[in-house]
């Protein structure tokens, strides 16, 4: 694909749809991507390279395959968001960056090829040359019956493992119910660790009364509720609680969408 710059704009959707490369011949190295919006890789099963300058505020969507930013120390990001679809272990990272990358934002994370997890699995998600920070948020599927995932940050990269769940040390329980008080069934809640390196992530579904419960160890857990707009609801904020040895309770009441 011959170009100067692109700017794909908030709202906008650049999709590769073939295992293909974005370069720039002969544009005196000023050529950019500038992505607002989403960059998708929906198709081909192998690598789409991307060699110019990539600054990213918006959003990088895998849904197969790998997209690979091959010039050394291109890629750029602030605030973004990740989605990616695993098809589980065996498979090359979902993004490759060839030099230095500074994670934020947002992790979303599902499941592909009817991949099912299972304790000791290890899927990579990131590669690249040295990685500092990690993500904000996270959004990940569930795992299973007494099971987790582990968001592990290595010095070039990031991967879930797959992890279990079954000694702990207490539980976060709670209630969703929408603005009249009745209860959110099926809906999922999340609570992940925010004083590790690696961060432990656990979620569940909300049972006929909207009440749930989280087996967990001794930390400090951000607690949430993931796919509140598709059921019609504003988001929450998440709510911050320390466990030490003692159950703690965390409700949500959420009200009708209003809009972005």
């Amino acid at each position: 694909v011959l170009f100067r710059s692109i700017y794909n704009v908030a709202g906008g959707l650049w999709d590769l749809q073939t295992d293909q490369y974005l370069r720039c011949y002969y544009c005196g190295a000023s050529e950019l991507f500038n992505n607002a919006g989403t960059l998708r890789k929906s198709g081909g099963t192998g690598t789409s390279a991307i060699d110019v300058l990539f600054n990213n505020t918006g959003t990088l969507s895998v849904l197969t395959g790998t997209i690979y930013f091959n010039e050394a120390n291109t890629y750029t990001e602030a605030d973004a968001t990740y989605d990616l679809a695993t098809p589980g272990p065996g498979h090359p990272a979902l993004v490759e960056v060839n030099g230095n990358l500074a994670l934020d934002g947002t992790l979303n994370v599902s499941l592909a090829n009817n991949y099912t997890p299972k304790k000791g699995d290890s899927i990579p998600l990131i590669s690249c040359g040295v990685l500092t920070n990690t993500f904000n948020d996270l959004n990940l599927p569930l795992s299973g019956g007494n099971l987790g995932w582990e968001v592990a940050y290595a010095a070039n990269g990031v991967s879930l493992v797959v992890i279990s769940n079954a000694n702990v040390t207490a539980q976060i329980t709670g209630v969703v119910t929408n603005n009249t008080g009745a209860p959110i069934t099926n809906i999922t809640v999340f609570a992940f660790t925010t004083n590790s390196n690696n961060t432990v992530f656990l979620s569940t579904a909300t049972g006929v009364n909207g009440n749930y419960a989280l087996s967990v160890t001794n930390s400090v857990w951000s607690v949430g509720v993931e796919g509140l707009v598709a059921r019609g609801y504003n988001n929450v904020p998440n709510q911050i609680v320390t466990v030490n040895n003692a159950n703690q309770i965390v409700n949500f009441a959420v009200q009708p969408y209003t809009g972005p």
